[in-house]
C-alpha cells in the first residue's frame, strides 16, 4: 500500500490533543493529525524525526497527517486503518493460505450488536474475521492491546459465539513494523482481553499475526509470526 499524497520529513515537537501533534516542517510549525491514539505515541520524544503526508479536504482542520516514525532502527506505520486495507488486498490476492478456500470477502459485517471487518464465504461455510492493528513491540514481541479495550474483548467473545452458530471465526493481528519475532496478548495492560483470546484459541477461533515491511512511502505484509500465550501461564 502506497502513501497517497505529498510526503515530507518533519520534527515532532509535542502532542497537542488526542488526535493532533505540533510538528516542524521545513522550519514552519504545523498541527498534524494523529490517526492513532494508542500509547505508542508515548514513545515520541520532542525533537524526534517523523514523516507527514499532505491531505486535502474541505472538512479537514489540518493539512498534514503524521503517518510514520522511527523507533530504534525500525519504521512504524502509525495509521491503524492500513491494517484493514492490507488484509483486504491480501485476501483478494490469495496471500493467506488459511483463507484460500473462501471465494468472497465482504467488508464491515454485523454479527449480533458488533461489526466485524470481514465475512469470508464459500458455497458451504462462513468465516467471521476481525483485524487488529498493532504497533507496540517490546524485545521483539508484538503486544496487543496497548490500552484496555472493552470492545476488543467483546469482539473475541462474539467470535466464540459465532462458532456455536456454525460459523468459522478468527482474528488477525497486523503488526505495522518489521522488528518482531512473535505475538502475544498484552496481559499486563488488559488481562480480560488476553484471557479471552487464549480461551478463543483453545476452542477453535483462528489466531494469526503478521509483521509488515515498512518503507518511507509504502507498507506491505511480511511474514506470519508465532503466537505465544506463555506470559498468561506464569
Amino acid at each position: 500500500m502506497k502513501v497517497n499524497g505529498e510526503t515530507k520529513e518533519a520534527i515532532f515537537l509535542r502532542r497537542v490533543k488526542r488526535f493532533s501533534a505540533l510538528v516542524n516542517i521545513g522550519g514552519e510549525e504545523e498541527i498534524a493529525y494523529l490517526p492513532n491514539t494508542g500509547r505508542v505515541w508515548d514513545l515520541l520524544a520532542p525533537g524526534q524525526r517523523v514523516f507527514v503526508v499532505r491531505k486535502l479536504g474541505l472538512q479537514r482542520k489540518t493539512r498534514w497527517d503524521l503517518y510514520l516514525f522511527p523507533v530504534g532502527r525500525s519504521l512504524v506505520w502509525a495509521n491503524p486503518q492500513a491494517a484493514n486495507s492490507l488484509v483486504f488486498k491480501a485476501l483478494k490476492g490469495d496471500f493467506f493460505p488459511q483463507f484460500r478456500e473462501f471465494q468472497s470477502a465482504k467488508r464491515e459485517v454485523a454479527f449480533g450488536e458488533l461489526r466485524f471487518d470481514f465475512l469470508l464465504t464459500n458455497n458451504e461455510q462462513k468465516y467471521l474475521l476481525a483485524v487488529k492493528s498493532v504497533t507496540l513491540v517490546q524485545e521483539g514481541r508484538a503486544l496487543f492491546p496497548d490500552a484496555p479495550t472493552q470492545r476488543g474483548t467483546r469482539q473475541i467473545k462474539a467470535l466464540m459465539e459465532a462458532l456455536k452458530e456454525h460459523y468459522r471465526a478468527g482474528v488477525i493481528f497486523i503488526i505495522q513494523r518489521e522488528d518482531v519475532r512473535l505475538f502475544s496478548p498484552n496481559e499486563k495492560i488488559d488481562p480480560l482481553f488476553s484471557h479471552a483470546l487464549e480461551e478463543a484459541a483453545e476452542i477453535g477461533v483462528g489466531i494469526y499475526a503478521y509483521n509488515s515491511k515498512v518503507e518511507i512511502d509504502e507498507i506491505s505484509l511480511g511474514k506470519e509470526l508465532r503466537i505465544s500465550f506463555d506470559d498468561l501461564k506464569n
